[in-house]
């Protein structure tokens, strides 16, 4: 998930959680083509860089690399959804 900062909303920030485990996204950047950012896993200290560009079909998909010193270079595929702010709130949990 991928929010503005507590502490400064024009930058952004994030979380992600894949069958490596926890990690906090930095450095996001989101444009009409491309998508970068940094992630660091919860457990380790190394850090890997992403890029993807939007897909040609279907929507939503975005296609890129990542490199990293502990992980060394790949390919990854990414769905980004949009939710409506307060999507993880305690209060929304509650009325499930």
């Amino acid at each position: 998930m991928i929010h503005p900062s507590e502490d400064e909303a024009s930058i952004l920030v994030g979380q992600l959680t894949d069958k490596f485990g926890d990690s906090t996204l930095s450095d996001v950047c989101i444009g009409d083509e491309e998508i970068t950012f940094t992630k660091q896993y919860a457990r380790r200290r190394d850090i890997i860089h992403y890029c993807l560009r939007k897909a040609s079909t279907p929507l939503n998909l975005w296609v890129g690399t990542y490199k990293g010193t502990g992980t060394g270079t790949g390919r990854v595929n990414c769905l980004i959804t949009e939710v409506p702010m307060g999507f993880l709130s305690p209060a929304l949990a509650e009325n499930v």
